[in-house]
């Protein structure tokens, strides 16, 4: 797996009945327009941005193509609703 810094991603997230999110499964689009999926394993951390705009989600996801889970940092903007990797 070689991904982008700061790259766009689909989340697929349960929500708990007083809002707070959950992601579960996570995929996007390596540069070579193939598809890497991954299943998030455990949230190690969450934090909300400076401004509240954003929610930072630092947690561990096993991908397809790798049998060992690797630490990855999520961030959603809320103001777009975009989901984004970095690394």
């Amino acid at each position: 797996m070689s991904y982008r810094v700061d790259v766009p991603v689909q989340v697929t997230c349960t929500m708990d009945t007083d809002g707070r999110i959950h992601p579960q499964r996570l995929r996007y689009r390596e540069q070579d327009s193939s598809i890497t999926s991954g299943k998030v394993i455990r949230v190690a951390g969450q934090r909300q941005g400076e401004e509240s705009y954003a929610l930072t989600y630092v947690v561990w996801a096993c991908f397809a193509d790798s049998l060992e889970s690797q630490l990855v940092e999520l961030s959603y903007c809320i103001r777009t609703h975009n989901w984004r990797l970095r690394k």
